[in-house]
């Protein structure tokens, strides 16, 4: 007789809690099915069926400082950390600080774009940056908005990165992640620069055969 497959022991114990430190548990008996898509070094974006996505106890003592923005790509998505319950809609976001419980998820098919930051960079660009934990930061904010089309440009392959322009891109993330979820964040040169390259790829979103005559694709 065959065992039968269970998907969801699968996910959790082969990669959600062994590769990425979190776990998961469904929250309704539809089929399930799940999507983690690399998008440039520590972003992602997932999906889901209805569940909950959590770092417990025993995952938070894996040392990661790291914070994490969450952008809600779904239309209700329901987040708990630091004892507080926050609920996010669409393209609204919230920070996370990953070396303390909490948890993501939704009864409807959850999405989310998360973006790494390391503590300490992230800290030496804001300050109260504690304070930002679990805020709720609307998706009209300018800032996000431009970090949300920065990466969907990079994501799309608009502009092919060279190894060198990665960090390049990376500090870009970081100072417009600083700048979306504090009005404390870096206000210098480099965030500047961070702004003017968001703005041009956006606006390259939105010129006919860009990709084509980049040859990105």
């Amino acid at each position: 007789m065959a065992v039968q497959r269970d998907p969801i022991h699968e996910w959790r114990e082969r990669l959600t809690r062994l590769v990425l430190n979190v776990d998961f548990k469904p929250l309704s008996d539809a089929p399930f099915h799940a999507a983690i898509e690399p998008i440039l070094e520590g972003i992602t974006r997932t999906a889901h069926s209805p569940g909950v996505t959590f770092r417990d106890e025993a995952l938070v003592r894996d040392g990661n400082d790291a914070y994490s923005l969450l952008i809600s790509q779904s239309r209700n998505l329901e987040v708990t950390h630091r004892r507080c319950d926050l609920r996010l809609g669409r393209s609204d976001a919230t920070l996370m600080h990953l070396c303390e419980t909490g948890s993501v998820g939704s009864c409807h098919d959850v999405r989310f774009l998360s973006i790494m930051v390391p503590g300490a960079e992230l800290a030496a660009r804001c300050t109260g940056l504690s304070d930002a934990v679990t805020q709720r930061f609307p998706q009209r904010s300018e800032a996000l908005q431009l970090l949300r089309g920065y990466i969907h440009t990079l994501e799309k392959g608009k502009l092919r990165i060279s190894a060198q322009g990665r960090e390049t891109v990376r500090r870009h993330v970081i100072d417009l992640v600083a700048l979306a979820i504090t009005s404390h964040g870096a206000v210098g040169e480099s965030s500047l620069s961070a702004v003017t390259a968001a703005r041009l790829k956006v606006a390259l979103d939105y010129m006919p055969g860009t990709s084509r005559s980049r040859g990105s694709r």
